[in-house]
């Protein structure tokens, strides 16, 4: 497993926020150290796994599923763990390398993919079962375009 990185300009927003999560990848490497298994990394308190329980435990296993703005990888590690082939999309290069070492740590299939939901028209990937949005959407410099990608990509 590695992070595909997609070449293309981030907007002044994006840029802001990959610096921030700079540190926050930090902190979330360090837990990661420290967490044996899957559930100890995404059923923190602070992480939303009771929603993904309810959303996403009814669904059949292996749907191909991209996963958008994952932030450190709660939702696809949680995905992947259920028995899906999960891609993920975040902009922070920080962010994806946690995730990827989740994955790697928990020996679970993820494609970690470094962009933004504006541009998944270059992920090499299509016909997803599911895509989804876990409180992303809006962090989209252009939801419309993002969605418009999504739909060629179901």
């Amino acid at each position: 497993m590695t992070v595909l990185t997609y070449k293309h300009p981030l907007t002044e927003g994006v840029s802001e926020e990959n610096h921030a999560n700079i540190k926050i990848a930090r902190v979330h490497s360090n837990i990661l150290l420290n967490c044996s298994k899957p559930l100890e990394f995404y059923s923190r308190i602070d992480g939303p796994y009771f929603e993904y329980c309810k959303r996403f435990e009814a669904m059949k296993p292996g749907q191909k599923i991209l996963d958008i703005g994952v932030g450190r990888g709660d939702s696809s590690i949680y995905l992947a763990e259920l028995g899906h082939n999960v891609h993920s999309v975040e902009p922070s290069p920080d962010l994806c390398y946690v995730l990827d070492n989740a994955a790697k740590k928990f020996n679970l299939h993820v494609t970690v993919h470094q962009t933004v939901g504006e541009n998944i028209n270059n992920i090499h990937e299509n016909d997803f079962d599911i895509i989804c949005f876990n409180a992303s959407l809006h962090h989209c410099d252009n939801p419309r375009l993002a969605l418009q990608h999504c739909y060629k990509k179901l």
